[in-house]
Order: C-alpha cells, then structure tokens, then sequence
C-alpha cells in the first residue's frame, strides 16, 4: 500500500454535562495530537434532534449542550502544533460563504495552516426554524447554493483584487479580502454526504469526501462503490482523481474488551431507528465498527481495503470524555502503528 493513512478525532464539542469546562476539550485533542492523530474536527450545529442525544449522549435533551464551531477552532489552533483543524461539516444555510472563507482564512492563520473546511448544505430543519435562519426544502436548490458558495470562498481566497460574484444564491460587489489564508491557493475544501450529489460536487468541485458512516448507512461496499463513482467523475471532469482525499467518519465503539466495547455500543440502541437492531445487525448496516483493538482493526481495515486513506473516529458514546479519552489511547497505542501495513 503505497497511499498513507490517517486518522483524526471528531472532538464532540455537543452532548456534554452543561458545567463541563472548555479545558476537557483542549486536553482531549493535545492528547490526540499526541497519540499520532492528523486531525481534530468539531460538528457545526446550532442544537440536534432529541433522538441524536438519547442515541449518542446521557445528556439532557431538553437542555442540549452546544458550542460554536469556530470559536472552538480558533481556541485550539491557538493551543495545539501540528494536528489539522476543521469542521464537519459546515453548513451554508446558516454559515453565509464570506463569513465562512473571513472565519477559515483567519482559523488557518492563527494554526500556520493546519485548515481543513468541510462543507454540508445543512438538513435540520429545526433548528433553522427555531434561530430564525431560512431553509429551502429542496436539496436540490441547497446543492445549487453550497456549489456557488464554494466558487465565493475560493475567490475571495484568491482574489488579488476586490472580488465580485454573481449568482442566483449569492452576490458580492467589489468585496476586499485580506489577508489571504496560509495555504494556498487556499486551505482544501472537502465535502461529507453519500448522495450522488455530494459525490459529483466532490469529484468535479472537491479536495477530499469524508461521508459519514451512520447517515444511510455506509459500510465498505458501498463506500467502494462511491469512491469509484468519484474517480470516474473526476477524471471525465478532467481532474486527477487521486487528488481527491477519501475519508470516512466512523463511528467506533472501541474498548480494551470485547464486553467493554459492547457495553459502549449499546448506547447506540436508544436511537429509535437502532432500537430493534442487535450490534452485529448495525454492523452489518455500516452503523458502527466494534471491540476490542484487534476487532476494531479489521473493521477498520475493510475501509481501507474500500479504499479509505482519512478516518475520522467518533468514539461511542460520543458525550463520554472517557471514552474519547480512552479510544484515543487505544487507537494510538495499539491501531495506529498497524493501520497500512
């Protein structure tokens, strides 16, 4: 295997106990980076249906924990050194693209450009509605404006003059942009979701396609179906389709013990739609990859054999400091150094 693998912490900045300080977060991603992890990326969201918390969390619903995205990565690309920082994914229904390229410009310098921006057209509804933001029903239109927004936050990245844009979603009139982020021709823009759409926006508008396991359901068939989709796509566009970073976020439920693990996984069975799935059933979904580090190996490297290089993992269950804290000991000690080989 020639292509490098790498692995990052989703870094659970919801779902926690409302006293929880933000110092727990910082610890948990300099111990990532310490561990060997790439990357540290943070969900951007406003609040998520009660069914996300009673499935994921012991949380309170009826008071959910939530912090801001980007305030959060400009606090840890201030206190970390190497790992990447971004979120994911998010979403231009309530992220405009020129706060979002000001935000990912101004994250990628504080970090000396350690930026990965991962964007969604956002579908929860709900919290759009309760904040007061818009939300267009048809995902087409949504597809539409996140594909313009991508042609805004590059241009406003790149542009050497004030820069003007003129679309059906969005217009900008001699915006000035400065100063312009680290990397250039600017930070890599990656895409989640494991629709068609999201697929093609990838493989002709994408640095990377990190879809999420537990959305649909993706285990490492389909993945590999995707993936290859994208590199067709890709190069009838003219791009290198190796160019394009495959990623996943899994979801995994590791524990010293296959008991351990399995107790951490059942958490999964209070979502209503998990609730009359056994653990090997939501396996077999592409649900989640449990056990111990021996089990999580193999699960994890059937992605790879789909054709994974870039995993996000989200350890079950996702409002436990203990068990991020120990998933990402166990990984670091006992996956990382067998993950490619």
């Amino acid at each position: 295997m020639t292509d490098p693998v790498r692995f990052a912490l989703k870094l659970n900045i919801y779902g926690q106990e409302l006293d929880t300080p933000f110092d727990l977060f910082v610890d948990l991603v300099r111990e990532a980076e310490d561990a060997g992890f790439d990357g540290a990326f943070v969900v951007d969201h406003l609040f998520l249906p009660a069914e996300r918390y009673v499935g994921y969390t012991w949380s309170d619903p009826e008071r959910p924990f939530f912090l801001d995205a980007w305030s959060v990565l400009a606090a840890l690309a201030s206190v970390t050194k190497r790992i990447r920082l971004g979120p994911q994914v998010s979403p231009i229904t309530f992220r405009h693209p020129s706060l979002l390229a000001k935000a990912g410009m101004t994250v990628d310098r504080i970090s000396n450009g350690r930026l990965i921006l991962q964007l969604g057209t956002g579908w929860h509804q709900d919290e759009h509605d309760a904040y007061g933001f818009p939300f267009d029903q048809d995902i087409g239109k949504r597809a539409d404006a996140l594909e313009e927004a991508v042609a805004v936050i590059r241009g406003l990245w790149t542009s050497e003059t004030p820069f003007s844009f003129e679309g059906e979603h969005y217009q900008l009139r001699d915006a000035p942009f400065w100063p312009k982020p680290i990397q250039q021709p600017g930070p890599p823009i990656w895409f989640g979701g494991a629709s068609r759409r999201a697929r093609r926006m990838a493989a002709t508008l994408g640095d990377g396609w990190s879809p999420a396991m537990p959305h649909g359901g993706v285990g490492p068939e389909r993945y590999a179906e995707g993936l290859a989709e994208i590199r067709s796509m890709a190069e009838a566009s003219g791009r290198d389709p190796d160019a394009i970073e495959p990623g996943l976020l899994l979801t995994l439920a590791i524990g010293k013990t296959r008991d351990e693990a399995a107790a951490r996984a059942e958490v999964l069975r209070r979502r209503p739609d998990y609730a009359g799935l056994s653990l090997a059933e939501m396996t077999a979904a592409g649900s989640v990859v449990w056990g111990d580090p021996d089990d999580c190996l193999r699960g994890i490297e059937a992605f790879i054999d789909a054709g994974v290089r870039y995993f996000t993992f989200n350890f079950v269950p996702f409002g436990s400091p203990d068990a991020a804290r120990e998933g990402i000991e166990l990984v670091g000690r006992h996956i990382a150094g067998r993950l490619g080989s």
